[in-house]
């Protein structure tokens, strides 16, 4: 429960900065961008000695609202963690989430622009984990499949206009599957206006 508290804190958090900043950013950007982007994740060891980062890659088309500072888009992403019991490395898989987000654009400069945002939508989680009942070195691997619900928040800088950084939560509401993401990604068909 306290996770979902911070989520609306956060989530609290951007609308006020929208509503006190709204009136200061620069507005005159290209109405539509698309971005190609990868990075690392990290999440809970979910009781084994050892959790190892893994990779993130993701697409996301994005549309800029027009004179305003907020931004509509839908992201396709897979990424996932890996655990370790000192014999085996077991991979929990997010297999192309699904994710309708909006962010809100701080842009009081050219070349620099902080954005924090928040999404939600849906993905297929494939986690694998050892058989309990098994001892030693050779203990099976189990797997299971299932849907989940995602909430997203995010927050990141734009360089240049194209080349974004972005620091990402993918909430599940399950700790085995819930996980950090740093991503970097590069915009095509977005900047300011000419």
């Amino acid at each position: 429960m306290s996770r979902i508290k911070y989520l609306l804190l956060f989530a609290g958090a951007i609308l006020y900065g929208n509503v006190m900043f709204a009136q200061k950013n620069n507005t005159n950007v290209k109405a539509f961008e698309f971005e190609v982007g990868a990075g690392f994740t990290a999440g809970s060891k979910d009781g084994m000695p050892s959790m190892i980062p893994g990779p993130q890659f993701l697409l996301e088309a994005r549309t800029n609202l027009k004179d305003t500072p907020w931004d509509l888009g839908f992201q396709l992403a897979y990424g996932g963690i890996y655990r370790n019991d000192r014999f085996h490395n077991y991979a929990t898989t997010n297999r192309f989430s699904m994710v309708a987000f909006t962010d809100y654009n701080f842009r009081y400069w050219d070349k620099i622009s902080p954005f924090a945002g928040i999404g939600v939508g849906r993905t297929t989680i494939r986690s694998e984990f050892p058989d309990s009942v098994s001892g030693g070195t050779e203990r099976p691997v189990l797997s299971s499949t299932y849907p989940a619900v995602i909430l997203n928040p995010r927050i990141g800088v734009e360089f240049f206009n194209h080349l974004r950084l972005t620091a990402e939560y993918k909430c599940t509401f399950d700790r085995r599957s819930s996980y950090f993401a740093l991503n970097i990604g590069f915009a095509f068909g977005g900047g300011l206006k000419k």
